[in-house]
């Protein structure tokens, strides 16, 4: 089954209250016609945001050497995970769960630009029916990152808007900011899989 997209898109200026807001209460001052295109566009792009991660995760662990497949019935997101050097193995496949924790738009407390936030979590499972996690991570993309390291990813300046208006006028350049957030966050999902299955083969190995 599918990474669930997010049950909404917050958009949040850390100078202004109230802090959030929905997207259905956006307003620029006589720009209600576009403000209705951004929310029209905003609705499609959270659908979607789901569908894109898993795409975007299944990429990327078969370029690091896992055989993936998409599991049913394990929550929140599965995908399963075998190394292909693995294929005869009788150990239970690993399974990843991936879930969004945040998504919208923000600025951080000193800056009146809006960027995209988008933070997820991921859960490594021994097996489909394990009820024990193996690790959990959780990565930040924008406006929650603080530096540039494995779980803490910052915003594309090309997707960054200098006002509220600025980000209303441009959904296209919105959406293509989300694409990136969800391109990056997987991949750095997959280089903390790729590190946990390290460090299992090195205490197998041990042992």
């Amino acid at each position: 089954m599918p990474v669930a997209s997010p049950a909404q898109l917050q958009f949040r200026d850390s100078n202004l209250a109230p802090a959030f807001m929905s997207v259905a209460t956006l307003r620029t001052n006589d720009e209600e016609g576009r403000c209705a295109t951004f929310r029209q566009r905003m609705g499609v792009t959270r659908e979607l945001l789901g569908a894109k991660l898993i795409a975007n995760l299944l990429v990327d662990l078969t370029s690091a050497g896992f055989e993936t497949s998409k599991a049913e019935g394990v929550t929140p997101v599965p995908n399963t995970l075998r190394r292909r050097d693995d294929r005869e193995s009788r150990r239970p496949e690993a399974v990843l769960c991936v879930a969004f924790a945040d998504a919208g738009m923000a600025t951080r407390l000193w800056s009146s630009s809006y960027e995209p936030r988008v933070n997820v979590s991921a859960h490594l499972m021994a097996a489909p029916d394990s009820a024990d996690w193996l690790s959990t991570d959780f990565f930040y993309y924008g406006a929650d990152a603080s530096g540039d390291t494995a779980w803490s990813i910052p915003a594309d300046p090309r997707y960054r808007f200098a006002s509220m208006q600025a980000m209303v006028e441009n959904p296209d350049d919105v959406v293509n900011g989300f694409d990136v957030a969800v391109r990056m966050l997987s991949k750095r999902v997959v280089a903390r899989v790729c590190g946990h299955a390290r460090l299992a083969a090195r205490v197998t190995h041990a042992q």
